[in-house]
């Protein structure tokens, strides 16, 4: 009796003997990054190499990181077996996540979005940013009014064939900076509108003299199929916020065409709109940082150039104007733009 209670409590010793043997091998850590190598091993990592994918992030952080992104975002493709950039790796295995040419830990380091290849939506790529010198958290890096992306000269004032609206130092265009002190769009147009794009427009005074909006409600604008003489590409770098955002426009009346997101990844519905005094808006349907917006409007003729009567010549050119230094070669058709 006594050699067979030796033998179950020996038994028992051995089978406690394995079970902790199994529980600390559970535990073990050998590259020591925080995670074991049993969870390693189910995650993928590599459980000698505290930086499986060698960009400058500890496996557990980077685990941490994106397993967050994922609960927080509501997006699988962020999470720590995601694929942003579809290249066959996952996201924790993958030292460049998003495929701009900039590893994840650098990115992280300097402020810009590893699951993001154009981190302030200026359509360049952080990765030429980086490159060129340009501020990849900056859609504007010179401010000069135009997105990195379609700067000539991105680090600096100007450049040949560079869109100058903005290089003269004139911050008080809002057609530009969209509300002065306060950015909230960077514009253009191609053809180019020479800086002469309407951004805030008042059509009625009050008896002290304060410009308003006669009529500020917010009416519908669908896209149309009504093509103008005059057509138009507007590329807006907008910060998306709840409510209704101004934007520039081309002419009172102009139709909306058409629209797209620079990011094709965006998947952002946009309401435009139009107020009283012919102001332009959109609406997104959800608000998330920067975005370039890019679409097609068009424009009835007649806002751009009038005809000048023909009975007018030279000679009903004030005297003040034929002496001023400038030359007047010509008469040419008049252009009428509304100013900001």
């Amino acid at each position: 009796m006594y050699k067979i209670i030796a033998a179950i409590v020996a038994f028992l010793l051995a089978l406690w003997a394995i079970v902790n043997l199994l529980g600390n091998f559970q535990a073990l850590d050998r590259d020591g990054d925080g995670l074991t190598d049993h969870e390693e091993n189910a995650i993928g990592t590599d459980p000698v190499d505290p930086d499986s994918d060698d960009d400058g992030i500890n496996d557990k952080e980077e685990y941490e990181y994106w397993n967050n992104r994922r609960e927080n975002e509501y997006r699988d493709e962020l999470g720590p077996d995601g694929d942003i950039d579809h290249d066959g790796l996952i996201n924790i295995l993958d030292e460049d996540s998003d495929g701009d040419g900039i590893p994840d830990g650098k990115e992280l380091e300097n402020g810009t979005d590893p699951a993001k290849r154009d981190t302030d939506n200026d359509g360049s790529d952080d990765g030429e940013e980086d490159s060129e010198g340009t501020d990849p958290n900056d859609p504007d890096s010179d401010d000069d009014g135009i997105p990195d992306g379609m700067d000539d000269s991105p680090g600096g004032p100007q450049a040949p064939g560079d869109l100058t609206y903005g290089d003269s130092g004139d911050t008080s265009n809002p057609s530009r900076d969209g509300g002065h002190n306060d950015p909230t769009c960077f514009a253009i147009f191609d053809p180019y509108l020479s800086g002469r794009k309407r951004y805030q427009i008042y059509d009625a005074v009050k008896e002290n003299y304060q410009a308003y909006i006669s009529d500020p409600t917010y009416y519908p604008l669908p896209l149309s199929s009504i093509e103008y003489e005059n057509k138009f590409v507007g590329t807006i770098t907008l910060e998306l916020e709840n409510g209704k955002i101004r934007i520039p426009s081309v002419a009172p009346n102009a139709n909306i065409l058409s629209y797209r997101w620079a990011d094709a990844s965006q998947d952002i519905t946009l309401e435009f709109f139009k107020d009283g005094a012919d102001n332009y808006y959109v609406h997104p349907s959800y608000y998330w940082g920067k975005a370039t917006l890019i679409f097609t409007t068009s424009a009835d003729s007649s806002y751009f150039t009038l005809d000048i009567p023909d009975h007018l010549t030279l000679d009903d050119i004030p005297d003040s104007v034929k002496n001023t230094p400038q030359t007047i070669v010509a008469l040419k058709p008049k252009k009428e733009y509304i100013n900001d």
